[in-house]
This record gives structure tokens, C-alpha cells and sequence, in this order.
């Protein structure tokens, strides 16, 4: 009796072996190829956004990434990144002025030691990270999606790690 398991079949036999099929040494040699590339970015303003939709296709088409999925990371406990709206620079002010208005500045315990507990608590409800597909060479986001840095306690100098795989 053989049992079928993600990606590997198992025989049964005293010891347990295993033995790989054809798919899973496919699907593993291209899980091997991995893609890990720093983009660094320095913010002019307290509170900032910024697309940096291009520096991440550059990293994809610089590696001739046709498919795949790409994670951009940013490593900071007081920036973010997001998907939004590129077209419209109003809806940029508007975040941030709604994001200012429901997190004030100069009111949490955490400003006791250095001030910025409204970065910090900013930072966690959008969150660190996006993943998205690459079809085609291309980052698969919809018409007016772009890659959004969040800086809410600048101006710094951010790193955001890009990971292709």
C-alpha cells in the first residue's frame, strides 16, 4: 500500500523511508532559488509615505524574475509598508492626517522614554510586510496599488528587505 503525502510518497517498511518523486524534486529545486536584496530609503518627514514600487520591479527584472512571489519587508519598529493608492496625492495627506488623529503624538506610556510610542503603535496596526505575486516579470498589483513605505517617526534611514522566490 502507498500513501501519497504534499510531496513526497512514503513506502511503508520497517525503517519508515521515504522516497521523493519527480514532483517534489522540482518543486524543491525551485524553492532553493531564493532572491534576498536590501533597499535603503531615507525619509524627510515625520510622518511619510512613499512608493517604492520601482526600486522592488527593478530588483525583479535586474534577476530576470518571470513568476513567482515577492515579499518586501520593512525591519523597523516605527515605519511600515503597505498597498495604496498611487494616482491620488490628496489620499496620501488624508492617511496620514486620519493616522495623526487616532494615534496623537505625546500621549502614550511608551513617550516616557523617547517619544514616539504614536510610531510605534502606528507601525503595528499596518503592519511590516506585503506579499505579493510576480506574473510576467511583473509585480501583480492592481491598476492604482503601489508599494507603500510608511514613516511615522522620520525623517531616518529605513532598510527594506525584498524577498523573491
Amino acid at each position: 500500500m502507498e500513501v501519497t503525502l504534499d510531496f513526497c510518497q512514503q513506502k511503508p517498511d520497517k525503517n519508515q523511508k521515504f522516497r521523493h518523486n519527480q514532483k517534489f524534486k522540482k518543486q524543491r529545486d525551485n524553492l532553493s532559488h531564493v532572491i534576498s536584496e536590501k533597499i535603503a530609503v531615507s525619509t524627510s518627514a515625520r510622518n511619510e509615505l512613499i512608493d517604492i514600487t520601482e526600486k522592488i520591479q527593478e530588483i525583479i527584472t535586474k534577476n530576470k524574475i518571470k513568476e513567482g512571489t515577492c515579499l518586501v519587508f520593512v525591519q523597523h519598529a516605527t515605519a511600515a509598508v503597505m498597498l495604496f493608492e498611487n494616482a491620488d496625492p490628496a489620499l496620501c495627506t488624508d492617511f496620514i492626517e486620519h493616522m495623526q488623529k487616532t494615534i496623537p503624538q505625546g500621549v502614550w506610556r511608551h513617550d516616557k522614554i523617547d517619544g514616539n510610542g504614536d510610531a510605534h503603535l502606528k507601525s503595528g496596526i499596518v503592519g511590516c510586510s506585503e506579499t505579493m505575486p510576480i506574473k510576467a516579470g511583473k509585480l501583480g498589483l492592481g491598476t492604482w496599488q503601489a508599494v507603500t513605505l510608511c514613516e511615522f517617526d522620520g525623517p531616518r534611514k529605513r532598510t527594506i528587505t525584498v524577498v523573491i522566490q
